[in-house]
């Protein structure tokens, strides 16, 4: 979906020399009562209840009430993702009985630190690797008699990561994709000027995030081709907003 709310993109190409442009309305219009349906079942998404079991799946800042035998569960989850990898969970309410609860931990994260009420309770090293698998995901277990005022928060690390596609994608190799939390970004031209973003070559050691207010808000990452031209990444969902541009997001990398 377009910031504006109104406009979308009904196919979602990797590249593209500026012929694509964000419409209003397509032929097949399947996008926005997805989106419907997606808003209205999205607690589901974020969380789920399994006996004494809570899944925390999904990172939304939200509030959420649900029924134990024992008693009521109310907690806010205030989430700082996808641009900063803080996650609080705060219980309002409590029942007076034991439970699990178990965090996603999702493939893009690095190490990762769990507090509860400000003290580590768990900290997991993770190496990330250019290619992700279900396998680099997991879960995180803390099992208590919870209490009202009780806060949990995550700490996920997230570096710039470099994504190769598989070596049968013969188009793509030689090139990767950068990629920030749970975000893939791309070079749009607007933003590029004076860079032919189809052939620049990166320069990986000059990779830097940056904190910007252009379209509502994100973190940039900003790198240097090996050409010294400086070169601007934003995250992919994001482009298409401005008009029609050039738009990449395999770039060429130097051996």
């Amino acid at each position: 979906m377009g910031l504006d709310g109104t406009s979308y993109l009904y196919n979602n190409p990797l590249e593209t020399n500026g012929t694509i442009e964000r419409r209003d309305w397509y032929q097949v219009p399947c996008c926005p009562s997805n989106l419907s349906r997606t808003w209205v079942g999205l607690q589901a998404d974020i969380l789920d209840l399994d006996g004494d079991t809570l899944y925390i799946q999904q990172y939304f800042s939200s509030q959420h009430q649900l029924t134990l035998d024992d008693g009521e569960i109310s907690l806010v989850i205030d989430s700082g993702l996808p641009w900063e990898g803080q996650v609080n969970i705060h219980f309002l309410a409590t029942p007076n009985q034991p439970f699990d609860l178990k965090f996603r931990k999702p493939s893009w994260a690095g190490d990762t630190t769990l507090r509860l009420n400000g003290e580590v309770i768990q900290s997991i090293k993770h190496e990330l690797s250019g290619r992700l698998t279900p396998q680099d995901a997991g879960w995180l277990l803390v099992r208590r008699t919870w209490v009202a005022g009780d806060q949990l928060t995550l700490e996920f690390d997230l570096p710039v990561r470099l994504l190769r596609a598989h070596p049968k994608v013969k188009y793509v190799q030689g090139r990767v994709a950068l990629a920030r939390g749970p975000l893939v970004y791309c070079l749009e031209s607007i933003d590029n000027p004076g860079v032919d973003i189809f052939s620049t070559v990166l320069d990986i050691d000059s990779i830097e995030c940056e904190a910007s207010d252009m379209l509502g808000g994100m973190i940039l990452i900003k790198v240097v081709s090996m050409e010294g031209a400086p070169l601007t990444f934003i995250p992919y969902h994001l482009w298409g907003n401005r008009g029609r541009s050039a738009m990449c997001v395999f770039i060429h990398l130097s051996n």
